[in-house]
């Protein structure tokens, strides 16, 4: 019977789809893979491995955060910084977009793999 088949097919169409589907909250253990600062606004960014993650408004790879308007930015500049030189591994709580470009995600604590 053809019913078969086209079930099949959409039962791992559906697969598929959750086995990439991003969203928030832990992103499990990633590497970094780049690292920078914008010069006049405090935003910093970090770009990790692995799957996008983020709302289904702000889906990426490319996690920012404020160093001048978050209470503990400078610290987690200090630590991002520290990791991605290190080759350590980053495990970040992905927590709604970033408010000054909102195609982003942001995050609210996280993890550094020793």
């Amino acid at each position: 019977m053809k019913i078969i088949p086209i079930l099949y097919s959409v039962i791992i169409l559906i697969l598929f789809v959750q086995s990439g589907y991003a969203s928030e909250g832990l992103t499990g253990y990633r590497n970094l893979t780049s690292f920078g600062c914008h010069l006049e606004d405090g935003t910093c960014f970090v770009e990790i491995d692995g799957n996008s993650v983020g709302a289904s408004t702000c889906i990426s790879n490319t996690i920012r955060f404020n160093v001048l308007n978050s209470l503990n930015g400078r610290n987690w500049l200090s630590l991002l910084q520290t990791a991605y030189i290190a080759k350590k591994q980053v495990n970040l709580n992905i927590e709604g977009c970033y408010v000054n470009q909102p195609t982003y995600p942001t995050f609210n604590f996280g993890y550094i793999n020793n």
